[in-house]
């Protein structure tokens, strides 16, 4: 059954995580006995429907002062040509997710190479496997499919570029690309050499040539990124507009841009 079908099953267990900034909402809940996560987005304006705006269903008026008002509106919504909201939906979902959709309280932490081969690679090792067979499943053609904007084939230098599924597809301000490598003997950031700054120009070069061709996007219209640690441990370049605001995913610590990271090892 597609998931679609055993939304209205689902039961509310609790809320995640809330982020008033992102009008995002986190949510925890069971479909048949099995964990399901739900994240709903509020979706951008579509500014080819600018009459939903100025024409609303229903309109609360709640502050008059002079020339200032303010009101809270009900919008007219069309799941496919007008959603109101997307959602980001894990089924079945592990504890691995609960916990990384729970909201925590962050720390910064100095990462020694003792602590890297004692702490971290064993618990990379634990991520491995049936953990990222979705990833898996997008490199050998048998998921998203259709997504993909661009794939260099080759097993050493090749990757797949295609839509974060944090996108809605349609705002250049906020584009948001994942770059995801063929080879798999590169899980993270620490993974990286000298030796792969050929590769790396090579993945950066063409992520930005697919990106113009489709989007009309110029290269210093995009911010390249590693994440560490990242969500999955497959390596993978985040492809993003510039103009995107920067969230809990560009912050000191966890962004290294991959421009930084080319110039380290040359230098």
């Amino acid at each position: 059954m597609h998931i679609d079908s055993l939304l209205p099953e689902f039961v509310l267990d609790r809320v995640l995580r809330e982020d008033s900034s992102y009008k995002s909402i986190t949510l925890l809940g069971k479909i048949k006995d099995q964990y399901c996560i739900i994240v709903a987005e509020k979706t951008a304006f579509d500014t080819n429907a600018l009459s939903a705006i100025s024409q609303p269903e229903a309109i609360n008026l709640d502050l008059e002062n002079n020339i200032y008002h303010r009101a809270f509106v009900a919008l007219k919504s069309d799941a496919f040509k007008l959603p109101s909201a997307k959602y980001s939906i894990i089924y079945p979902a592990t504890e691995v997710h609960i916990a990384k959709y729970t909201a925590q309280k962050k720390r910064m932490i100095a990462e020694t190479p003792e602590l890297y081969t004692n702490v971290v690679q064993p618990y990379i090792q634990t991520m491995l496997g049936s953990r990222i067979d979705w990833v898996f499943n997008i490199l050998k053609h048998e998921a998203e499919v259709d997504r993909i904007l661009f794939e260099d084939t080759d097993p050493v230098q090749g990757f797949i570029l295609l839509p974060d599924l944090k996108w809605d597809g349609k705002t250049l301000s906020a584009l948001y690309m994942c770059a995801i490598v063929h080879r798999r003997d590169l899980q993270s950031l620490r993974d990286l050499r000298g030796e792969h700054i050929g590769f790396l120009q090579h993945l950066k070069e063409e992520s930005q040539a697919a990106v113009k061709a489709k989007y009309g996007l110029e290269a210093s219209q995009l911010r390249l990124y590693i994440h560490y640690q990242p969500s999955y441990y497959h390596l993978h370049i985040h492809v993003q507009s510039s103009d995107a605001e920067a969230g809990e995913g560009l912050a000191a610590g966890k962004a290294w841009l991959l421009d930084d990271d080319i110039a380290l090892y040359i230098g």
